[in-house]
């Protein structure tokens, strides 16, 4: 064997666990990097197809009419905020309180959590086509339960009053099992020794969760916290499918916002910089809950 040949054969047995994996890994990176790092670049540009020519350089200019002269932009920040503050903490207490019912032996138990499992299954688009069907004013079923309860009509997603709140019981409905589970499997974590010493010291139930399950299992209830506001912050499918933005403007979120003006008004590089902004929004939040989740461990 000639000495180069015997010097790359050495180099390849001494790195081989990295020469495997490496095609892989440079696949990867370029899928997740490269995506990324265009709609960067293109949100410093205005990029109209059919116009010559069709991309050029306007540098901070877009984002300069998103902060300073869009109107829309801000309307649709507060309406995505204004669905997390709805969807996110009734998903919470709900998935915590039904968490907390099947941490507890019961007849039918294995029955009961594939039934409340079932939600997450459905595709987003099969829900909102579901609960948009629920939701007709004349022949949908949410109308009936609310009369056999002698509670007047309601326009659900036709009234720019109820739109939202219709739309976050449509996400509360699917992520509250995702809640659920990540909570059962904290509370099952938990050693029975808690409870009974708890009971030997006097405490009652609800002393114990306050003093000593909430406490241990807050890195849990953070990790599901993270889950639901990535979901509700990049909300889209259930929105497009059932409202399109209406009615008017009134369910117009950012990440709808962001598809309008890239695939109806053709604006790709406006799109690209609504898209970063909504991705700063999203990275900002979570960082600042994994930096609670991180302290929360330590204690």
């Amino acid at each position: 064997m000639s000495e180069p040949r015997k010097k790359l054969t050495e180099f390849i047995d001494r790195n081989i666990k990295w020469i495997f994996p490496l095609p892989m890994l440079i696949i990867m990176a370029f899928l997740l990097f490269f995506p990324g790092l265009f709609n960067l670049y293109m949100s410093f540009q205005r990029w109209i197809p059919g116009k010559t020519p069709p991309i050029y350089f306007v540098g901070v200019k877009n984002y300069l009419h998103i902060f300073m002269g869009d109107t829309r932009f801000w309307n649709s920040i507060f309406r995505v905020f204004y669905f997390t503050a709805l969807a996110v903490p009734l998903a919470l207490v709900l998935g915590y309180l039904i968490a907390n019912l099947f941490n507890r032996e019961f007849k039918g138990k294995r029955i009961f959590r594939t039934l409340i499992l079932l939600p997450m299954v459905g595709t987003p688009v099969a829900v909102a086509l579901i609960w948009r069907l629920m939701y007709n004013p004349m022949l949908g079923i949410a109308n009936y339960l609310l009369e056999i309860v002698r509670l007047p009509p309601s326009n659900w997603i036709g009234s720019q009053a109820t739109v939202i709140p219709s739309l976050a019981l449509v996400s509360i409905w699917q992520g509250t099992p995702l809640v659920m589970l990540i909570i059962l499997a904290a509370l099952q974590s938990l050693p029975s020794q808690f409870l009974e010493a708890a009971k030997l010291d006097g405490a009652s139930y609800f002393q114990y969760v306050r003093h000593i399950q909430l406490p241990l299992i807050k890195p849990h209830i953070i990790v599901a916290l993270i889950f639901r506001l990535i979901d509700s912050l990049k909300v889209f499918d259930i929105i497009f499918v059932m409202t399109r933005g209406g009615p008017g403007r009134a369910s117009e979120t950012l990440n709808l916002y962001t598809f309008l003006q890239a695939f109806f008004y053709f604006e790709i590089g406006y799109a690209s910089a609504l898209a970063v902004i909504l991705f700063g929004m999203v990275l900002m939040i979570n960082l600042i809950l994994i930096r609670i989740r991180v302290r929360a461990w330590s204690y």
